[in-house]
């Protein structure tokens, strides 16, 4: 992606509310349905093409995926990912360690239909 897209992505999370922030750091993140999470988990490299973004940018799922994330320490972006799911009703929050090597995924009961 080129910065110009990275920064019309950010825009459009902060303008969706796809974003979470506080004093002490914040994330992006999109709303995608369980079957879009596996084509993620297997296949991270989606992430990064134009097309694929702009459908999941547009997705209302119950599953969050973190596309980025700052915080002064792993306590606070903890802390945030915990808020995310419950002001989201999330199912899951799942998001990759910097070198893309392992997916983590968190399950929550905070889900209700």
């Amino acid at each position: 992606m080129t910065e110009e897209q990275v920064l019309h992505f950010i825009s459009y999370m902060e303008d969706t509310g796809r974003s979470y922030e506080n004093k002490d750091g914040f994330c992006f993140y999109i709303k995608i349905s369980a079957e879009q999470l596996a084509k993620i988990r297997q296949n991270p490299e989606i992430l990064i093409d134009i097309e694929v973004m702009k459908d999941l940018l547009i997705q209302d799922g119950y599953n969050i995926h973190i596309i980025g994330a700052y915080g002064k320490g792993k306590s606070i972006i903890r802390k945030a990912i915990k808020e995310i799911a419950k002001i989201e009703n999330a199912e899951s929050v799942s998001w990759f360690n910097k070198d893309m090597t392992k997916f983590i995924n968190r399950r929550f009961i905070c889900h209700q239909s």
